[in-house]
């Protein structure tokens, strides 16, 4: 590790997250930082790639109080990581991706994030206890879903175009299509193929009889019966091959079908965040309100490496040979990141941007 690095590190977290004390500060700071280092989230293996800081059991005490912190607000921090994100973001438009994700079926979380770069940058989440309906949020998921997205829109400038897409396991509701509308915010949400619709000219059906594989249409109508009906534009896509189609419901004329490609970057940030980097499924953090700090950590953690990688990807051939061996499309914007940072950890640590920042190659289109 470099402690040179690790201060500034520590004094940009304590100038972006002032609502924290300094020692709360420091502690997440310090904590992100080691699970960068040792690519994991349990306290134990973050202690240890620490060790040149202070005594292995002392680390791991501090860092264990940090998360049972409960005086560290992460609502109001997640107010303030939206805010540091979307400054240092070079996007015309926000792309929020919904989504719900569980840690080893103790704990769920649901998670809105920024699409960025083929991944995707969680802004908000709630964690709680999973496969428990009496431990579930009392809102219902509907108004939880709801409550996220007001949170970072209010967060966001007021001239910020937003767009929400989510799956069907969320999006196949009347009353969650009602609650985007009222929110004022542009949606794309996948429904089942099962689903009423009701066309301008009043034909009722299922939507999967307007479509077979191969084929690609646009209707203009209402979904849902009686007074859940909602009026909709829907993509109907069934590509060649696929075992069912996209039923995608939207708001927007200008949102195109082919734009829902995009919400599998929030799978592919789920996988960094577990397996293919911070070992988020191992972490043996099993109470929601622990799980929201950590998640805090982790989330900066990897922002961070995503910064590197921006960097990476917008480098010259002498900065991109420290990281690709080949063809330049051989890692993801986040690997790409972290083997730049580990390779000037050591070689030249004034190269490692410490901050955050932004700028995709290609600006997506929904």
């Amino acid at each position: 590790m470099n402690p040179k690095l690790l201060y500034q590190w520590m004094e940009c977290i304590q100038k972006q997250f002032t609502n924290l004390k300094k020692w709360q500060a420091v502690g997440l700071a310090l904590f992100s930082y080691g699970v960068v280092l040792a690519n994991h989230c349990q306290v134990s293996q973050i202690a240890e790639a620490l060790a040149q800081l202070a005594c292995i059991p002392t680390l791991e005490r501090r860092l264990r109080r940090w998360l049972a912190n409960k005086r560290i607000d992460v609502d109001a921090c997640c107010q303030v990581w939206i805010g540091w994100v979307w400054r240092n973001c070079e996007l015309p438009q926000a792309l929020l991706l919904v989504d719900e994700t569980k840690i080893a079926h103790r704990i769920g979380v649901m998670v809105v994030s920024l699409a960025y770069e083929n991944r995707a940058i969680p802004l908000v989440w709630r964690c709680y206890r999973a496969d428990s309906a009496m431990d579930y949020p009392g809102q219902g998921q509907v108004l939880l879903v709801w409550g996220l997205l007001a949170r970072v829109t209010n967060a966001l400038p007021p001239a910020c175009r937003v767009v929400v897409q989510m799956d069907r396991g969320l999006g196949h509701s009347s009353a969650m299509l009602k609650a985007l509308n009222n929110l004022g915010i542009a949606f794309q949400v996948r429904v089942k193929a099962n689903c009423s619709f009701r066309s301008r000219r009043g034909h009722r059906c299922l939507l999967s009889t307007l479509i077979k594989p191969g084929e690609q249409h646009t209707c203009y109508g209402t979904l849902f019966r009686d007074r859940q009906r909602v009026q909709v534009i829907v993509h109907l896509i069934w590509e060649c091959g696929q075992l069912e189609p996209w039923c995608l419901a939207t708001n927007d004329r200008t949102i195109r079908g082919a734009a829902y490609a995009l919400r599998v970057w929030q799978e592919q940030s789920f996988r960094d965040l577990k397996s293919g980097g911070w070992q988020w499924h191992c972490s043996y953090v099993a109470t929601p309100d622990h799980a929201q700090r950590l998640l805090l950590a982790l989330t900066l953690a990897y922002a961070w490496m995503l910064t590197q990688g921006t960097f990476v990807l917008h480098a010259d051939a002498a900065w991109q040979r420290e990281v690709y061996a080949g063809a330049h499309n051989k890692y993801s914007l986040f690997r790409s990141g972290l083997r730049f940072f580990k390779r000037m950890l050591y070689w030249d640590p004034g190269k490692i941007y410490v901050g955050l920042f932004f700028a995709p190659r290609f600006i997506p289109r929904p």
